[in-house]
């Protein structure tokens, strides 16, 4: 069994020439510096630059959000409010304009108004993502909404769909 006799390696440490001594102590040194460094150091500069690194995303980020609050502001009132377009222009109107940005004016088969207020739209073939995407502008931008709606789907391989739907104002 293997045993630490302080004074055995004492004993062979004073056997050793001067210059192995000094070899010897500077090889532990070395050593013991090299350990600090590894292990104290360096994951202390690294996590400091990592820090660092994440100090300034957040940074850009909360200047990002400060540069976009008064247009948040803006949307969140308009929200509120109903709808962002004029009072003047009428529903009619707006589902047509937008309609036709979104190139949807030549599917649909018949608009009818229902007052200033209500429309009542028929598409008898519509893809189905054009269609949200459609409706989602209507609903965030514009401040119409869905009171009613009856799809049914023509196509599995293509999504489309056939739609009936009621929107207000």
């Amino acid at each position: 069994m293997l045993k630490l006799n302080k004074n055995e390696i004492l004993h062979r440490f004073y056997t050793l020439s001067a210059r192995e001594r000094f070899l010897s102590i500077l090889t532990v040194v070395i050593v013991f510096l090299y350990s600090l460094y590894t292990f104290i150091y360096v994951p202390t500069v690294s996590n400091k630059v990592l820090l660092a690194q994440k100090i300034e995303l957040q940074s850009q980020v909360f200047q990002y959000l400060k540069s976009i609050r008064t247009e948040v502001l803006q949307l969140r009132n308009n929200q509120r409010s109903g709808a962002t377009t004029s009072p003047i222009d009428s529903l009619m109107t707006i589902v047509e304009t937008t309609s036709i940005q979104m190139q949807i004016k030549p599917l649909i088969n018949s608009i009818t108004s229902e007052g200033d207020n209500k429309v009542n739209i028929r598409i008898d073939a519509i893809d189905f993502d054009m269609l949200i995407a459609w409706l989602v502008e209507l609903e965030t931008i514009q401040g119409i909404s869905v009171l009613q709606i009856n799809c049914a789907l023509l196509a599995q391989e293509k999504p489309s769909v056939s739609v009936q739907m009621m929107l207000a104002r």
